[in-house]
């Protein structure tokens, strides 16, 4: 289910970075630990990429 709704996710939004902040700029360092974290979390701004109407589901 996760990668149903994650696929939608990614399928309906063009994913950008917040209004003045560019990838060049990105703060990429990783916290230590078992696993790889980022110190400072990513900040995105999900736009549609259909008008909201096409997105809404019906029920018949």
């Amino acid at each position: 289910m996760l990668g149903l709704t994650l696929a939608n996710l990614i399928h309906c939004f063009d994913l950008q970075l917040p209004h003045g902040q560019s990838s060049d700029t990105m703060n990429m360092e990783e916290r230590k630990g078992i696993t790889s974290n980022k110190a400072v979390p990513t900040t995105i701004v999900p736009k549609p990429r259909f008008p909201m109407d096409f997105l809404r589901v019906t029920s018949h």
